[in-house]
């Protein structure tokens, strides 16, 4: 079943902008020809009311907007270069308390939808890829907060509870709008083609267009045509490059062996495992495989290095790992199998040194490419969503709550100094993290050193302690202390739009 707004036309959506972002200065509007060094504009002169625009409706960009609308009252337009979306695709995602923390900050309600369709995972457990227990703990410890307790969910289902809720606020989402250039104009506008020859303009564009995004690449790609090749102090500048590992991620219509998420390791195989569920009767797999780097290259397109598998692929990598000696509970989902797909890893390297770029902001797997050994990628992009709307709120609101533009570069920056090293500090955990559950499965030595690691974490910290910084960490506290050192900006009352 496909689901989405009903787009509207061209023509309707220029009314619709025409009657909500234009009006005259005595409806509490004003003229987009408003700078911010016009202080004395006429009573008959007219602006343009700031507006929000966020590209792409995968899950940080709907939480991103649902967080904006809540906490700035700017209600934001949503581009998605999809034509639809449909029930029953994709894999599952983990919820952990960091992320569930900035959905029951914008609604306690919409915290308990997701709660409904996801499933507690209440224990986590490593193993051998025999079934041979290695360490057991409960998930109670990573939160304290019973409302948090991590979980697994179908993504489609994740989807589109917010894609509900969004509908529901009244934020418009346009479907088949693939960015294809921005450009900043006169005045600090920004303007977005799309690649059927249609334009928006916004006063502050969010990309959360993923991992690829076009909105990012395009202002990398300019840095490097500024930056003076022969400069050999010249900073290196981003780019995204293969991890070295590819991920086979599934799901299967049938319940786990044991209750919880668990994480075999294959000495035989040479590769290492996540299994987890999202219901009764369904779960989710992932197999992190080792992969030539040669093998992937951007050069062929990012859609191109991510393909399905079939169920006959499946059962005969099911049948190779049994003679690997897997345990039957790991490979009765292949056997099952519903949908599968291969991914390998790309990440920014060097990671950016910034989120910003004048008045685009990146959110999510466009700011920080992540890997999945700790299941923080998602609950980043939450985070990062969160942090940006108290943000806004905070520093580019006047004392009527009304969105003032004056601010938003130093509100950016500040989004910046609080979102860069976060990120980079929990990719890092998650990479080495990877690099323990792969040595484990490489080397029968150095495997059993990790291993007693494992259990000494559990005994003595009840968990893993690579994934206590991710889980326990609170946006809004930290947001409310960075803000507490920084000096009060005055904003105008709502006279200026700059």
């Amino acid at each position: 079943m496909k689901w989405r707004k009903n787009q509207l036309t061209q023509q309707q959506k220029e009314e619709q902008q025409q009657q909500n972002i234009t009006m005259t200065k005595e409806e509490s509007s004003f003229d987009d020809t408003a700078t911010s060094s016009d202080n004395n504009l006429s009573s008959e002169e007219t602006t343009t009311r700031p507006n929000i625009v966020i590209t792409g409706a995968g899950i940080v960009g709907l939480v991103l907007a649902l967080a904006i609308k809540k906490n700035v009252g700017v209600t934001p337009e949503i581009y998605e270069q999809s034509g639809a979306f449909d029930d029953g695709v994709g894999n599952g995602i983990g919820m952990y308390p960091n992320g569930l923390r900035v959905i029951r900050s914008i609604s306690p309600d919409l915290l308990k939808k997701i709660q409904q369709a996801g499933y507690p995972y209440l224990i986590r457990r490593w193993e051998k890829h025999d079934g041979t227990e290695i360490a057991t703990a409960s998930e109670s410890a990573l939160t304290d907060d019973e409302e948090l307790q991590p979980l697994g969910i179908r993504r489609w289902k994740l989807q589109k509870i917010l894609f509900d809720e969004a509908v529901k606020q009244g934020i418009p989402i346009y479907f088949r709008k693939k960015v294809v250039g921005i450009e900043t104009t006169t005045g600090n506008q920004n303007t977005i083609s799309f690649d059927d020859n249609s334009k928006c303009q916004a006063s502050l564009v969010l990309a959360a267009d993923g991992a690829n995004s076009p909105i990012r690449n395009q202002m990398l790609d300019k840095l490097r045509k500024e930056q003076d090749p022969n400069d050999p102090d010249a900073e290196p500048i981003s780019e995204l490059v293969y991890t070295g590992t590819t991920c086979l991620y599934g799901t299967a219509k049938i319940p786990r062996a044991e209750r919880g998420i668990c994480f075999p390791s294959s000495l035989t195989t040479k590769c290492h495992g996540c299994f987890y569920p999202t219901g009764p009767d369904e779960q989710c797999f992932q197999f992190h495989i080792p992969t030539d780097p040669q093998k992937y290259s951007m050069a062929a397109g990012w859609r191109a290095l991510q393909h399905g598998l079939d169920k006959a692929e499946c059962h005969e990598l099911a049948q190779d790992l049994e003679l690997d000696g897997w345990d039957h509970k790991y490979l009765e989902p292949l056997f099952q199998v519903e949908q599968a797909i291969k991914v390998p890893f790309f990440v920014l390297n060097p990671p950016l040194k910034s989120f910003s770029y004048g008045r685009i902001a990146l959110v999510g797997d466009s700011a920080h490419p992540p890997v999945p050994y700790l299941g923080q990628g998602a609950q980043q992009g939450l985070e990062d969503a969160g942090t940006l709307s108290l943000i806004l709120k905070d520093m580019c609101m006047d004392r009527y709550g009304v969105l003032n533009m004056i601010h938003v570069d130093e509100a950016l920056k500040t989004y910046s100094s609080i979102r860069v090293p976060r990120t980079t500090e929990i990719l890092n955990n998650s990479h080495r993290w990877g690099g323990v559950q792969q040595l484990r499965a490489d080397s029968e030595r150095l495997g059993k050193a990790k291993e007693e690691n494992i259990r000494r974490d559990v005994f003595f910290h009840e968990s893993i302690q690579q994934i206590l910084p991710g889980v326990s960490y609170n946006y809004e506290e930290d947001v409310a202390n960075i803000l507490k050192k920084k000096p009060l900006l005055s904003v105008p009352e709502a006279t200026v739009w700059c």
